[in-house]
């Protein structure tokens, strides 16, 4: 009698717009993230005062206390499950409704973390791309500058050039000057 009931045991709500099979903890469909008949919206708004890795641990030490009775239960229904399929010493694990609602449980919860970890990879994502976009911005202005001093130091060198020219031309009118200074000099004495 006890096996029948627990395999009546509704575990699972059906969407209204989808129709998909949600577990029954879900406050919102999964394919569809309609909220679940019955439940106040407010609360799904809210942030999960528990982090999802915490819920994960407080499965896992639920599931490892599970009560001997279910365990019994499960059993049970295991091995006659097993000699009506015609497979004798349990050689197929049938788990039970509880172990099952554990896995999903812990399944959400591992989509939820990974929901998270996809969210901040994006959002990092997003901000080494704008961080590349502020880099190539600043190594064009550095090249245009890069540039514009290439050609300003082009322009200095040839002016210095150009002075070094005009140096020397006086330098050679200065040496004729003197030169006809002596020579005028030496003219007068």
């Amino acid at each position: 009698m006890m096996i029948m009931a627990a395999d009546t045991i509704d575990t699972s709500w059906a969407c209204p717009q989808c129709t998909f099979k949600n577990h029954i903890g879900n406050k919102a469909c999964e394919m569809c993230q309609y909220p679940k008949p019955g439940v106040n919206t407010l609360d799904q708004d809210q942030p999960p005062s528990e982090s999802a890795t915490l819920k994960f641990k407080k499965l896992i030490q639920n599931a490892a206390s599970t009560s001997k009775l279910f365990n019994t239960a499960a059993t049970t229904a295991t091995a006659s499950t097993s000699t009506s399929n015609g497979t004798h010493g349990g050689a197929t694990a049938t788990k039970s409704v509880q172990e099952l609602e554990e896995e999903i449980e812990i399944l959400h919860l591992q989509k939820e973390d990974l929901r998270k970890l996809v969210s901040e990879r994006t959002q990092e994502l997003d901000s080494l791309k704008k961080l590349d976009h502020e880099h190539q911005n600043v190594r064009q202005r550095w090249q245009e500058h890069e540039e514009k001093v290439g050609n300003e130091l082009s322009n200095v060198r040839s002016y210095t050039e150009e002075l070094k020219r005009e140096v020397e031309e006086l330098k050679t009118q200065n040496r004729h000057l003197q030169s006809k200074s002596t020579s005028h000099d030496v003219l007068k004495n």
